[in-house]
């Protein structure tokens, strides 16, 4: 019998910020819950194994939104750079989403309504 194989498709943003709603120090950034998606997959590879379930996860699948260069361009980086840094797991694929910007947001002072 073949080893069974699992992909893991994660949406980022959601699961980010749960995790950091969840699992976050009261008062902490979410930046500071960040998700590695490897790492994620080794630990629920790890886990499985640990209740001798068969197979691993294969293919590790992320849809992300991307801040815009122009308005928010050390997100847009950091997320660059996150990125980068993922896939180096060959399992790791990102699907980038441009954020969309309502009209009035470059006058808004509460820029928080970024729409994913």
């Amino acid at each position: 019998m073949p080893a069974q194989r699992a992909h893991l498709f994660i949406d980022y943003q959601n699961m980010h910020l749960t995790a950091h709603e969840q699992f976050g120090k009261p008062g902490s950034a979410p930046h500071s819950s960040l998700i590695h998606p490897g790492l994620l997959a080794d630990a629920i590879d790890a886990k499985r194994a640990a209740s001798s379930r068969p197979g691993s996860i294969s293919n590790v699948f992320v849809f992300r939104g991307l801040p815009s260069a122009q308005w928010q361009p050390d997100f847009n980086r950091h997320n660059q750079a996150q990125a980068a840094e993922w896939t180096r797991d060959r399992r790791v694929a990102i699907t980038h989403r441009p954020l969309r910007y309502p009209t009035t947001w470059q006058t808004r002072c509460n820029r928080s309504e970024v729409i994913q």
